[in-house]
């Protein structure tokens, strides 16, 4: 019943907004619906688990509004209703009643069992973006998707921020403030200051290229015991020499890490760097892709200085079906963070070809090879020593089987490498496999 009065609530609101808008005011929606199911084989990365499979299926309903709500100004809003696994809202919870021995007061207590349910409507973007009247400056306040050049230094959803931008002949001065988590440490109390991020850019065009630089400061200190900050700076170019796409970004992180006393422990520098470089070029009937991508390591023979202070976004322009996945799956640990992020602590290169058989069908065939840069030290305090992550097989196939429905295929094969050893026993090839349906309205 809660989700149904949920539901209800989100489109009578939607409604109650939209009739707001005037007539002569088109009001802009999309829509996407996507169905996926995944099979695994040996996907862990661990030895112990090898042998073992796994299927699911998963969903998402994406609606995206934009309401012009007068010269200027718009409102844009998207929702992801119904994500997640099929099954996953498993919870149940039993009820117990307790009295107390000296006052005789009974009281109920609740235990709850299973998997959390995900959340019915989840709304990832909601701002406002408003032109300020004659002048080149555009206000934008409100839940956005942060996203900069190529994809490597952040690009993520869920950033509430306010950012000015000031268009101008010479290119795009960009000022922006961002809570990346709100809500650590009660929100500023006991003098934190949460996870947030000052940042400056610019942006500029020529010559076919797009180029830019942003200076980022963060500090993530919801622990009382440490200020954690960092500095950030990437510069990125995007563009076309004669027919070949290139885009490339460097990204350096430094900063420190300050222990209070009580803590015991000593401050500690921090460092990365990541680069990504991408090619892109036409083959005959064919299109052909080269890229690279390196993310400094974290080497535990360093003392009181932290190499791995950058890691490649989740959703970095370099992934692959098993390594370096953007699929949300349990894919191999490529790093020691437990989790299938992108490159880490490692340097891959991936050749790519893009076929169209047919005007509805493509064909996308990969390599993938990566290694690690240096040990990792796990959380039992072992060292795994760094070594080749191995070399992978990807193909994938996407058919439009209406201007409204895509149907995608996709597998990927890896032959895990000496980093994937224990016990001087290495883990079992690896397969990933994927069918989505995607609808758009």
């Amino acid at each position: 019943m809660k989700k149904l009065l949920t539901i209800g609530l989100a489109a009578a609101m939607t409604f109650a907004v939209a009739s707001q808008v005037k007539a002569a005011v088109p009001l802009e929606t999309s829509a996407e619906l996507r169905v996926r199911a995944f099979y695994v084989d040996s996907f862990t990365g661990a030895v112990a688990a090898n042998g073992k499979t796994n299927e699911w299926w998963d969903q998402r309903l994406r609606l995206t509004t934009t309401w012009p709500v007068a010269e200027g100004v718009k409102m844009v809003v998207r929702a992801d209703i119904g994500e997640g696994l099929w099954g996953d809202n498993a919870q149940t919870t039993s009820l117990a009643v307790a009295e107390d021995a000296k006052t005789g007061v009974h009281t109920v207590t609740s235990t709850t069992t299973g998997v959390p349910a995900k959340a019915t409507i989840h709304f990832d973007r909601v701002y406002m973006e408003f032109k300020w009247p004659a002048s080149p400056i555009t206000l934008t306040l409100g839940r956005q998707e942060s996203s900069w050049g190529t994809g490597i230094t952040f690009k993520n959803d869920d950033r509430d921020r306010f950012k000015i931008t000031g268009n101008f002949d010479f290119g795009t001065i960009i000022a922006l403030y961002q809570k990346r988590a709100e809500v650590f440490g009660g929100h500023d109390t006991n003098s934190l200051d949460d996870n947030r991020q000052w940042g400056v850019g610019y942006v500029g065009k020529a010559a076919g290229q797009t180029f830019g630089l942003v200076f980022l400061q963060t500090a993530f200190e919801a622990d009382p015991t440490v200020d954690n900050i960092t500095y950030t700076a990437s510069v990125y170019d995007i563009g076309k020499v004669g027919p070949v796409d290139l885009s490339a970004e460097a990204v350096y992180t430094f900063g420190k890490r300050d222990y209070t006393a009580a803590s015991g422990k000593t401050d500690q520098d921090v460092s990365g760097m990541g680069l990504y470089v991408g090619a892109f070029m036409p083959a005959g009937p064919v299109t052909v892709g080269v890229e690279g991508a390196y993310a400094s390591g974290d080497d535990p023979a360093t003392k009181g200085k932290d190499e791995g202070g950058f890691k490649f976004d989740y959703h970095s322009p370099f992934w692959s079906v098993v390594l370096f996945n953007q699929m949300d799956l349990g894919a191999f640990y490529e790093s020691n963070m437990g989790a299938n992020t992108s490159v880490n602590n490692a340097w891959a290169a991936k050749l790519t070809c893009v076929a169209k058989p047919t005007p509805a069908l493509t064909v996308v065939g990969a390599v993938v090879y990566g290694s690690k840069l240096q040990d990792v030290v796990n959380a039992d305090k072992s060292v795994t020593k760094a070594a080749a992550l191995g070399p992978e097989f990807d193909l994938i196939f996407v058919y439009a089987i209406t201007p409204n429905v895509n149907w995608t295929v996709g597998a990927g094969y890896l032959i895990p490498g000496d980093f994937y050893t224990s016990g001087g026993r290495k883990a079992d090839n690896a397969l990933a496999a994927t069918s989505q349906f995607v609808l758009m309205f």
